[in-house]
């Protein structure tokens, strides 16, 4: 099942299947999450007497896990290239879909800096350059928006990429 397809709130076992936590560790984060007044652990609401998880709190989760390239003190096992590349377009992935809901909802601040940390993994993530203007230009940010836009022409021109056009919505 695709993630789109999913409700937006999810039982404690879809949530389960999707993060691969065990059902226990998954109550236990909810708890945690009611216990600190939604500081830690796992958002949850309750609907009558059922729990169900905002499917974006599992973005933003998986979001928060990826802490680095994989396996970072091996950087020349061949073995680990694949795996590395997986969990990197995985959280690049995740990271967009959180900037675009971000931008959506007005929080331009937010986007951009997300947008920005994909920069810091991958500097040459389009997507990301783009999302980052145009979330800073949102937030009134005009100069930073064209010194970004600048410095992704370069970077496109040095894979031989054509750049968009500085984006104006």
């Amino acid at each position: 099942m695709r993630f789109d397809d999913l409700p937006p709130f999810l039982r404690i076992e879809q949530a389960q299947e999707i993060t691969q936590l065990g059902r226990s560790q998954l109550y236990e984060q909810t708890k945690r999450w009611r216990a600190t007044g939604g500081k830690e652990g796992i958002p949850v609401v309750r609907f009558g007497r059922c729990l169900r998880i905002p499917k974006a709190a599992l973005l933003r989760l998986a979001e928060s896990l990826y802490v680095g390239d994989l396996l970072e003190e091996q950087p020349y096992a061949d073995w680990a290239v694949a795996p590395r590349a997986e969990a990197l377009t995985g959280y690049l992935s995740i990271a967009a879909i959180l900037g675009d809901a971000d931008s959506a909802a007005g929080d331009y601040e937010l986007a951009a800096s997300r947008y920005l940390r994909m920069l810091e993994r991958d500097p040459y993530s389009e997507l990301a350059h783009l999302g980052a203007v145009r979330a800073l230009r949102s937030a009134g940010h005009h100069g930073p928006a064209q010194r970004l836009y600048r410095n992704y022409v370069a970077k496109m021109a040095e894979i031989d990429v054509e750049p968009a056009t500085f984006p104006t919505g």
